[in-house]
Order: structure tokens, then sequence, then C-alpha cells
């Protein structure tokens, strides 16, 4: 199980997109900002998760789509 946060750091117009992809891939998302943070639960492991939503953006840098791990 893992608890993480996703950030979006450059502009918006990617944020429907991760956005729609966390609420169907993962068990619990919160928004934290409507600007593109969000908080993550899953019952997989973060590296998995980490794994999955850089395959799904692989588009996106480190730097643009940070992924924190909150455990």
């Amino acid at each position: 199980m893992a608890l993480f946060d996703v950030e979006l750091t450059d502009e918006s117009k990617e944020y429907k997109a991760i956005d729609e992809f966390l609420h169907e891939a993962f068990y619990d998302v919160e928004i934290i900002d409507e600007s593109g943070q969000w908080s993550v639960y899953t019952e997989t492991s973060f590296q998995e998760a980490a794994d999955l939503i850089r395959k799904k953006f692989p588009h996106l840098t480190e730097d643009q789509l940070l992924i924190k791990n909150l455990e």
C-alpha cells in the first residue's frame, strides 16, 4: 500500500487527462489543488504506482510531473 502526492508543475494543459487517469487507476484520489496537485492512495507499492503513471505520461519529465512518496 502506498500514499503519495502527484503534482503537475507546468501549464495545466495535461490536468484533465491526468485527473481522469488517477481517478480511474487508483483506489482513492483527493484533489488538493485544482491547478494540478493530487493526493493518492493505492493498494499497490509506490514504485508500481509511479511506474504506471510514468508509462501513461512518458512525455512529461520528472520536473513537470512530480511523484512524491509520503510514507
